[in-house]
């Protein structure tokens, strides 16, 4: 009983959450490292490893509230694929350094589809009504986030600057991998919202179907992530290779990881909160590397301060905007928000 309460109030923290997808990332970039065809990476990890993996756990839940909300997910599941098989095409085209400078955009993207579409009230009240006037400081920190990956960019390894190769394809494919990103995220967060209440009470069960649960949707996004990796293959790759078997098996489980913590922490918080925790998440596997013995410039180091600055910013600006929803979900909101008065651990 221990454990399992342990687990149930694990799932409920957003740092928890934070430090396994952190976890997961990491040891992807270093499986990934080992790989010299991401298209077929993609697809024999996602389609032929990752589907089975999740899919009797996902089938053992019933499948009535995964029908039940089937478009949603699936315009997720596309949205998913489209920012994963975009974003690695885009590497055949531009340099490390320019990637990196445009992941920037991943968080100015999320704040607007976000706030546009509905999934985050602070900044539609921003936008819409034009109430920017208060968000002075939320402003400061997408700027600060934005701008440190930047300037990490410009740097590069401090000897010959960052390498910005690249032509208007593959700018093309990594602002289109944000824009999926940023709609990925927002869809999310309102799939989870509509299994709550207008005042964020908790919905009965005899209110209809709940929202599904993350390994539900990880078992339609893994499937449409594989079989669009092939698709691109063609246009990007000409061997059909296939990756060493622990790569393979590596990435299956850690990427279904990310997924399932990200989405996780999407429904906690919000989806600009989770894009600026993914730059941090960049901040934390150049580290995580620096302490294995690659070097890291001083102008690297200045970026990553900056963006780190930004987020700490973000999180003090929805702290002092959003009092009566806190920027991360308290224990008792989502005690009022669930079903009985306690969160399910339902992954």
């Amino acid at each position: 009983m221990v454990v399992v309460h342990l687990m149930k109030w694990s799932w409920n923290q957003w740092w928890i959450m934070t430090l396994l997808w952190y976890v997961c990332a990491i040891l992807v970039v270093v499986a990934v490292k080992q790989a010299t065809h991401k298209s077929m990476l993609t697809f024999c990890s996602n389609l032929l490893v990752g589907w089975p993996l999740v899919a009797p756990f996902a089938l053992r839940q019933g499948l009535r509230n995964l029908r039940a909300h089937l478009r949603q997910v699936v315009v997720i599941a596309v949205l998913a694929a489209l920012e994963r098989n975009l974003t690695n095409s885009a590497l055949y085209k531009i340099g490390g350094s320019l990637k990196t400078a445009l992941h920037g955009f991943n968080v100015v993207f999320t704040f607007f589809v976000a706030a546009l579409i509905g999934a985050d009230e602070v900044g539609r009240r921003c936008i819409v009504h034009r109430a920017c006037g208060d968000n002075l400081l939320l402003t400061l920190a997408i700027t600060l986030v934005a701008g440190g990956s930047v300037v990490t960019a410009l740097v590069g390894d401090g000897k010959e600057g960052g390498k910005w190769s690249g032509d208007a394809l593959g700018v093309s494919l990594q602002l289109g991998a944000s824009l999926a990103y940023a709609f990925k995220f927002a869809a999310a967060k309102l799939l989870f919202s509509s299994g709550h209440g207008e005042s964020g009470t908790a919905v009965t069960a005899d209110a209809g179907p709940q929202p599904p649960s993350k390994l539900q949707i990880a078992f339609i996004v893994n499937p449409v992530t594989g079989l669009m990796g092939l698709a691109f293959l063609p246009f990007f790759e000409t061997s059909y290779e296939l990756p060493p078997f622990g790569v393979i098996l590596a990435v299956a489980l850690c990427a279904t990881g990310i997924l399932v913590f990200e989405l996780r922490l999407t429904e906690l918080t919000s989806p600009l909160t989770v894009s600026v925790l993914a730059v941090l998440h960049n901040v934390v596997i150049v580290v995580f590397f620096g302490l294995l013995g690659e070097s890291m410039s001083d102008g690297q180091i200045l970026g990553f301060a900056i963006s780190t600055l930004g987020a700490g910013c973000y999180a003090l600006a929805r702290k002092r905007q959003a009092t009566a929803r806190p920027l991360l979900t308290t224990r008792e909101e989502e005690m009022r928000r669930s079903v009985g008065g306690d969160e399910p651990m339902e992954l």
